[in-house]
């Protein structure tokens, strides 16, 4: 069966599912965080600044596995490193360094009270919400400017000057 056809069928087999109808095959879904990493025999830690090793791992088990569809290979977007330089730990590495722990206990959540606020100056609001998400980001022009610089090469390893 040609690529094509096989996508074909899967989406048709996951639209009855779906549908509550009896598809040909039951679907078979994955959610890979961290543990993608562990199957592959690394971490997120190891890899993470390397894009194509930390996808190469994040996807082994795709080469493995033959699954109908994903919905979620969440270890690959955050940077807790880079998120920690501008002062957010809403997001930090596992001790085990194949995931990554989500503080939403500590993530601030704008209530009706802030609805005049955004209504008012939206942009306003915009950029007082990144001061208060990203803290670095409201030192001194000078300090921040340091830490902005850091964090664009914990970001991109190859930038030598800025």
């Amino acid at each position: 069966m040609d690529k094509e056809t096989k996508m074909e069928v899967k989406r048709r087999n996951l639209d009855m599912a779906m549908s509550f109808q009896e598809p040909d095959k039951i679907p078979v879904g994955i959610n890979c965080c961290g543990w993608a990493h562990a199957y592959a025999g690394t971490t997120f830690r190891d890899t993470y600044q390397d894009p194509q090793a930390c996808a190469a791992a994040a996807l082994k088990i795709l080469d493995d596995v033959e699954v109908d569809f994903c919905y979620g290979f969440g270890a690959i977007s955050p940077n807790p490193p880079v998120l920690n330089l501008l002062g957010n730990h809403d997001y930090v590495m596992h001790e085990d360094g194949c995931g990554i722990v989500h503080n939403q206990a500590n993530e601030h959540y704008d209530g009706l009270e802030a609805y005049d606020e955004i209504a008012e100056d939206f942009q306003g609001f915009k950029e007082r919400r990144m001061i208060r998400k990203y803290p670095t980001l409201a030192l001194p022009k000078e300090e921040a400017l340091v830490k902005l610089r850091e964090v664009m090469k914990a970001q991109k390893n190859d930038i030598s000057e800025l």
